[in-house]
């Protein structure tokens, strides 16, 4: 709210933000025996939300596996999560939603990506 009002005092036209579902079907997060304190794991789980790279997430995954182990599959598994919705956000991609084997993937209208040539890119592969 505070940065909306900002802009609109200074006359600045804001980005309108892009709520991201993701739908993946994935088991994401702590197993209490990994992370036994709740307050720990809740402020874990606010730091994996702002990792918006592939080196934040190695940094915070390489913390996590000093203090605690080596991570369970579904720590892996949000730490990946974190990182696909940062640069969804970024890219303004509407949703991702896995349907089955398949992946759809809806674009904003102010996406930076030609989603025509996208399609073009992966019918080669």
């Amino acid at each position: 709210m505070l940065e909306r009002a900002v802009s609109k005092l200074k006359g600045r036209k804001r980005r309108q933000s892009c709520a991201l579902p993701l739908v993946l079907v994935l088991m994401c997060g702590f197993p209490h025996d990994y992370i036994p304190s709740e307050n720990l794991r809740l402020r874990t789980y606010k730091r994996i939300s702002s990792i918006s790279n592939d080196e934040e997430k190695l940094d915070v995954r390489k913390e996590l596996e000093d203090r605690f182990g080596p991570p369970p599959s579904s720590v892996d598994n949000l730490l990946e999560y974190a990182v696909l919705k940062s640069m969804s956000e970024r890219l303004r991609i509407s949703s991702i939603e896995r349907q089955g084997s398949k992946v759809a993937i809806r674009f904003h209208p102010e996406t930076p990506i030609d989603p025509a040539a996208l399609v073009s890119v992966v019918a080669l592969a």
